[in-house]
């Protein structure tokens, strides 16, 4: 057997096996981990908002930087010695990644494969949404972390 033919056929298998995993697993842990891309997301949600409660110390070490600089930080790594948490950061935002936007900034951290939860901050507002990542429109959500 050719080499590439050889390849080829463990790319099917690892395929095969993949597909397969993924009912193997909902079978033992009741469903698969993280957030499907078609998770109901409403506002409020339970799930959602204990995600969204672990962006607290991004979204508060972000306003201390602005109280301090009059603008918001350009990279996410500006805001680590604006953290008051007691929780170690090791370089990460809490597993939030910081974007740098024209009159504010976003917080983004992905849920699974595809979704992904998102802070929206500028000058006069805020707000999450929830994107599925599958295509689908962004739904703008109401959370209290």
């Amino acid at each position: 057997m050719k080499k590439w033919q050889t390849i080829l056929l463990i790319c099917i298998v690892a395929v095969i096996i993949i597909a397969g995993a993924k009912p193997l697993l909902v079978s033992i842990f009741g469903e698969w981990p993280g957030f499907p891309s078609n998770y109901p997301a409403e506002d409020y949600d339970p799930r959602l908002t204990v995600q969204a409660s672990s962006a607290v110390p991004v979204i508060q070490a972000a306003e201390l930087y602005y109280a301090k600089h009059h603008q918001y930080p350009m990279e996410g790594k500006d805001l680590l010695p604006f953290l008051t948490s007691d929780l170690p950061t090791e370089g990460q935002l809490y597993g939030w990644a910081y974007v740098n936007e024209t009159e504010g900034f976003q917080l983004y951290q992905s849920l699974g494969w595809d979704p992904r939860l998102i802070y929206v901050h500028t000058t006069s507002s805020s707000h999450w949404v929830f994107d599925p990542g599958d295509g689908s429109p962004a739904k703008k959500i109401q959370l209290k972390p």
